[in-house]
């Protein structure tokens, strides 16, 4: 435990220049390309809790979430999935995120 508080610190580094670089506004033309009629809505910043949230009710509406898992735990956990997942596979050197993404889904599903 002592040496996993101990490398806190470079993953945290690892994770910020990851994700600084990710972090980057797009500029008007990436919008209208990306999001043809929808520029507006593509270019806010989306509210990724807001999103996990959905994500989490869809499956404990149609009863494939654990029962013994509370949505709001639920959403923390897909939070740090898709973080974590990402993270996960780039220090694997992997390219398949999906996978890293969907075994650690599986620990929550029915």
């Amino acid at each position: 435990m002592t040496i996993l508080l101990g490398m806190m610190p470079s993953f945290d580094r690892v994770s910020s220049a990851i994700f600084r670089s990710m972090k980057r506004i797009a500029s008007k033309a990436e919008v209208m390309l990306l999001f043809p009629g929808n520029e507006e809505a593509g270019a806010k910043s989306p509210d990724m809790f807001a999103l996990f949230t959905q994500c989490m009710n869809e499956p404990r509406e149609d009863a494939t979430l654990r029962p013994d898992i509370e949505t709001e735990a639920a959403v923390s956990f897909l939070i740090s999935t898709f973080y974590g997942g990402f993270l996960t596979s780039r220090l694997y050197g992997s390219k398949d995120v999906m996978a890293f993404y969907e075994t650690h889904l599986k620990l929550i599903e029915k």
